[in-house]
C-alpha cells in the first residue's frame, strides 16, 4: 500500500534490519555493509545503506536485539555467567553512531537501546570437601529499573526522534556500535548476535493526487 507524505511523494514503511553475529576481541560492530554471517540476517539490499537504490526515505525510529545463536530463548546456565557478564559489558561501554555521509546525526549510548544487565549474586561452595563440591548451584539474579525513560512499544524498548531522521537517496548510512574503555568482545558473547532495527519510511518519488490510498473496508 502507498501512502502521501506531507511533501506529497508517495512512501511505504518498512522496518529494515541488520543483525550481526559477534566475535571474540572485536571492539566496534559495522551495521548494514552486507557482511552479516547469513543473507536472512538482513531484510535490505544494497551495501552502505538500507536506502539505496530509493528515494531516501526517514527513520523514525531504533531499536536494537541481543539474541541467542539460534534466535531462540536466552538460557544462561548456572556455570556460563560469563555470558551475563558479557552482556553488561556491552550495554556499559558501548554506543550507537550513526553517520549521513561523514555526519554524525545519531548517538545513543546502549543503555538506552538493551535492559541493564541483573544483578548476579552466585552461590559458593563454603566447604570444598563436602560430597557436594561438585554441584553448582542456580545464579540468583535481581533485574534493576531501566536506565533509559525512553517510550516502550509492547515491552521492547525503543528510540524514537522528535524530529525523524532525513536520508537521502545515495547518502552512506554508517551506523556502529563501538565499544568504550578498551572493552572488547568477550569469548562468552561468540556467537550471539545483535539486531538493529529502523522503523522508516521509504519514499518512491511518485505523486498521488487526491487522498492518501486507504486499504477498503472490509464488508
Amino acid at each position: 500500500m502507498k501512502l502521501r507524505h506531507k511533501n506529497n511523494s508517495t512512501f511505504y514503511n518498512k522496518t529494515f534490519q541488520s543483525t550481526m553475529t559477534l566475535t571474540e576481541g572485536i571492539n566496534s560492530i559495522p551495521f548494514y555493509t552486507k557482511a552479516e554471517l547469513l543473507a536472512s540476517d538482513r531484510n535490505y539490499s544494497d551495501e552502505g545503506s538500507p536506502f539505496k537504490n530509493t528515494k531516501g526515505g526517514e527513520i523514525r525510529s531504533i531499536y536494537l536485539l541481543f539474541i541467542p545463536e539460534a534466535y531462540g530463548a536466552l538460557k544462561v546456565p548456572p556455570s556460563k555467567e560469563a555470558v551475563i557478564d558479557g552482556y553488561a559489558k556491552l550495554v556499559n561501554s558501548g554506543v550507537l553512531e550513526i553517520k549521513h555521509d561523514t555526519d554524525l546525526i545519531g548517538e545513543t549510548p546502549l543503555s538506552e537501546l538493551l535492559s541493564p544487565a541483573p544483578l548476579i549474586f552466585p552461590s559458593e561452595l563454603k566447604d570444598v570437601t563436602s560430597t557436594y563440591k561438585d554441584f553448582i548451584p542456580p545464579i540468583n539474579v535481581i533485574q534493576p529499573h531501566q536506565q533509559s525513560v525512553q517510550m516502550k512499544n509492547s515491552s521492547q524498548l525503543l528510540i524514537t526522534y522528535d524530529k525523524p531522521l532525513i536520508i537521502s537517496p545515495n547518502a552512506n548510512l554508517e551506523t556502529t556500535i563501538k565499544l568504550m574503555g578498551g572493552v572488547t568482545v568477550p569469548a562468552a558473547l561468540v556467537g550471539y548476535k545483535l539486531s538493529l532495527r529502523f522503523v522508516s519510511k521509504v519514499f518512491t518519488g511518485e505523486m498521488l493526487s487526491g487522498k492518501p490510498q486507504l486499504p477498503a473496508k472490509k464488508a
